[in-house]
């Protein structure tokens, strides 16, 4: 048998197994590191949100409007008193409608007394020249009673008897009179009646990305009052009339976006105003955020994660 030939390999060098070993170990860790890139490009373009502002804005019924309402409506006294006024702070219900719809409660409240005030101030010196004018009726003389009855009643009336004009004339005067009494009570109970009913609050929350992507903020959040806590919902900015504001608010979000299913979109490097109501359940009152002294809020972004916050507000 022929000898087999041995070949001796020559030993490999420290630099070949020390590139051998760094190449194997680059290959083992580059899925780690492909995935570690990743998530701290992840993290580094996420959307950065913190809540810097919270405003609270109650939301009131006004009692006893529509009973208001109707009065003016239907009052003839009260429809003289407007003829007759030179007062420009005298409201016809259109104006009261627009007051209703556009301005706080308080100060529709305080309209409509002020008109009251001066309606019944009307009352009082129509009763003191009414009863002046029954107080000289006895001594009229014919031609002026006939002038007084045409003036008091109807003008188509036709009476021949003075002393039966008389007669009708002060009766027709005792009624007018004891209107305007009723009318002067009327409007006693009506500022008594007017009142004003907590019935919602909307919170303006400011927003800031500082982040260099847009982030998004869920439409349900939460506040807690005290040991209480209530469901927040995403809601419309109120209608605010004739702004102020030297530069108003930026909002990227439209006005059709407004409702409570939907997200609010804030872009990078922006601050934004996101308006939220208290969800009441029904058969219950909305919470009074100014008795409960502070309140905190939480809201979310796209990921569930509670935006960050360290504002425990005042109401």
């Amino acid at each position: 048998m022929k000898k087999l030939l041995k070949v001796k390999l020559p030993k490999p060098s420290v630099e070949f197994t020390s590139a051998l070993y760094a190449s194997i170990l680059a290959f083992a860790i580059s899925p780690f590191s492909v995935l570690l890139g990743f998530q701290l490009n992840e993290y580094l373009s996420r959307a950065i949100l913190s809540i810097e502002y919270i405003s609270s804005n109650p939301i009131y019924k006004v009692n006893g409007l529509d009973s208001v309402k109707y009065y003016f409506q239907s009052s003839p006294l009260y429809n003289e008193f407007k003829r007759n006024s030179i007062n420009t702070g005298v409201i016809d219900l259109q104006y009261l409608e627009n007051y209703a719809n556009d301005f706080p409660p308080e100060e529709l409240i305080d309209v409509i007394k002020n008109n009251i005030l001066q309606f019944q101030q009307y009352l009082v010196n129509e009763d003191i020249a009414t009863k002046k004018r029954i107080a000289k009726i006895d001594n009229l003389k014919p031609s002026e009673v006939r002038t007084a009855f045409l003036f008091e009643t109807d003008a188509n009336e036709d009476e021949n008897n003075i002393e039966n004009m008389r007669i009708r004339l002060k009766s027709k005067l005792s009624e007018k009179s004891l209107l305007t009494q009723q009318a002067q009570n009327q409007m006693l109970r009506f500022s008594q009646l007017l009142s004003r009913d907590l019935i919602s609050v909307r919170l303006k929350i400011t927003i800031l990305n500082n982040g260099s992507t847009d982030g998004l903020v869920r439409n349900e959040g939460k506040i807690i009052l005290g040991q209480d806590t209530f469901v927040l919902e995403r809601t419309s900015p109120p209608i605010v009339r004739n702004p102020t504001n030297a530069v108003p608010t930026f909002n990227v979000n439209p006005s059709n976006e407004y409702s409570s299913n939907s997200v609010g979109r804030i872009e990078k490097n922006t601050m934004v105003d996101f308006w939220y109501g208290i969800k009441i359940q029904p058969n219950t009152s909305c919470p009074d955020i100014c008795s409960r002294g502070s309140y905190k809020v939480i809201l979310y972004d796209q990921k569930n994660s509670p935006i960050k916050t360290d504002k425990k507000c005042k109401s």
